[in-house]
């Protein structure tokens, strides 16, 4: 059983309904109650908000306390029935989980979108495995030819290297002629070699890249056909 809060009167009126609820009534002489709703419907503007506070006790008020901003309440109108139902503010962690599920949502559909993108320009490009096979291939062989090409440049620069270190060396025991333009050769042979021997990892990774790519493409070109339902020919069997 609630403790009756005695303090508030006269400023509240409380008193039990049938359901055997505590209901208050925000500055509203019980007397007076019929009294209110009679000219409420005479006036036809008069407004009665209904709510329930933390310890479960029912207020009736034609205004709403700051206290009781928080609460879910009801509109009433002059004959006792409710007009409109007011949701409470959402709460902090309330509006974080709606941000992060507006965040997901729109993360989800721009997926979406780029998908179906992927999807068009992928049937537009290939009519067959086959294609995509061959695109691969040919794509691969290019950049493999890079890499050859790098790689026999950078087997040059390692000879000449060695060419100029065995002059370094011999200088130095002689005394014969000043190695410093020597010296200079072998640092700017060595930046060549480094520039070369970063492109050639950048190409490797780029083949690998490439590979993936084209395993991608060729899986999810399958899906599709798949989905779709058409029979291509019979593709050979890959050598990877």
């Amino acid at each position: 059983m609630e403790r009756l809060d005695t303090h508030r009167l006269p400023v509240e009126q409380i008193f039990r309904t049938e359901l055997g609820k505590r209901i208050v009534i925000r500055g509203v002489p019980l007397l007076m109650l019929g009294l209110w709703l009679a000219s409420a419907a005479t006036a036809g503007s008069a407004q009665l908000y209904k709510w329930v506070d933390e310890q479960g006790r029912v207020h009736y008020s034609d205004t709403v306390p700051p206290a009781a901003a928080s609460q879910q309440r009801e509109l009433k109108s002059s004959s006792g029935q409710t007009v409109r139902t007011i949701k409470p503010p959402p709460t902090r962690q309330q509006l974080e989980t709606e941000q992060r599920a507006y965040e997901m949502a729109r993360k989800a559909e721009r997926q979406r979108h780029a998908q179906e993108k992927y999807d068009k320009t992928l049937l537009l490009t290939f009519s067959s495995a086959q294609e995509i096979k061959a695109a691969r291939d040919e794509r691969l062989r290019a950049i493999t030819a890079q890499i050859q090409l790098i790689q026999e440049r950078l087997d040059k620069l390692e000879s000449r290297l060695q060419t100029q270190r065995r002059k370094a060396v011999h200088i130095e025991r002689t005394g014969e002629h000043d190695p410093t333009p020597v010296y200079a050769k072998l640092v700017e042979l060595q930046r060549h070699i480094d520039e070369n021997n970063a492109f050639i990892e950048r190409k490797r990774q780029e083949r690998e890249r490439t590979r993936q790519e084209f395993a991608r493409d060729l899986a999810r070109y399958r899906e599709l056909m798949a989905v779709e339902g058409t029979h291509t020919a019979p593709e050979q069997i890959d050598n990877p």
